[in-house]
């Protein structure tokens, strides 16, 4: 009797242990699961934290390059002048015509004479216009890189409204050749082809119109001057310049490209002036 009751208690010990060491293992099982549940959230916490801290300081960068570029564009329009009128500036144009050679277009001072102080693209005194589009161009690179601020074309009453102003780095494989394709290496500023669309549109750049004097060449009333204005503003160059927009506005080589005149004649110009700052001046 007495040996069953042994047996029995220490099968009931044993009992009482193995369920002591179950829920001890249960216990430590469960306690290094909340550790490490605490552990991941702490890590993901300070990962999430570090995350924060990046993305900040990359916007903090992004802004405080954008503040520079501001800072630099507002520079060169501090020190914006006329800087086209010179004899290291060089202008070339895509046809000769009847009148002056392109090389009149920055004449300091500009030229009064109807027909020697003028460049069109007409083959005859009647106007009659030589077929194609054209385009003069201005060679800076004797004066260094430039950016542009505003540009001023002062037209015969032969104008044009549908052309675009250009800019480039780089000299065009063959000025003589070029066809004025978007896709040819020109850097667009200004495209008066947009101007009726985009009267409204305060994000880009407009041109003024001026006109005066009367032409000798015809009997009805017509100017003698009609003045296009295109002048930009630090604003609107940063505008252009976001994401991976290219800014035109830093050139070597500036081309007035003409699709179209506005009236039947061949397009003519007295004076191209281009105001802005060399680059290195800054």
């Amino acid at each position: 009797m007495l040996f069953c009751r042994g047996i029995a208690f220490l099968l009931v010990s044993i009992w009482i242990y193995l369920i002591l060491r179950i829920t001890g293992v249960t216990m430590a099982l469960t306690d290094d699961y909340t550790q490490t549940i605490r552990e991941d959230r702490k890590m993901q916490h300070e990962m999430y934290n570090k995350q924060l801290l990046r993305n900040s300081n990359t916007n903090s960068d992004a802004q405080s390059i954008q503040n520079q570029n501001i800072n630099i564009i507002e520079s060169y329009y501090t020190s914006s002048k006329l800087i086209s009128r010179s004899d290291k500036v060089r202008i070339t144009s895509s046809v000769r015509g009847n009148l002056g050679p392109a090389s009149v277009l920055n004449q300091s001072p500009p030229g009064k004479d109807w027909i020697k102080d003028r460049w069109q693209a007409a083959s005859d005194m009647g106007g009659t216009a030589i077929k194609g589009e054209h385009w003069v161009m201005l060679d800076f690179t004797n004066l260094s890189e430039v950016y542009i601020t505003k540009i001023v074309l002062d037209w015969e009453t032969a104008f044009a409204k549908d052309y675009r102003i250009e800019g480039r780095t780089t000299l065009p494989p063959d000025p003589k050749n070029e066809v004025g394709s978007m896709d040819d290496g020109w850097c667009i500023l200004y495209d008066g082809k947009l101007e009726e669309d985009n009267k409204n549109n305060m994000s880009m750049a407009h041109r003024t119109v001026e006109d005066y004097g009367q032409s000798p060449g015809v009997k009805q009333k017509l100017p003698l001057h009609i003045v296009h204005t295109i002048e930009w503003t630090p604003e609107l160059d940063e505008k252009e310049t976001r994401g991976d927009n290219k800014n035109c506005h830093k050139l070597k080589y500036l081309r007035v490209f003409i699709r179209k005149p506005a009236r039947g004649w061949g397009v003519s110009l007295w004076q191209v002036d281009v105001f802005g700052a060399l680059t290195d001046e800054r």
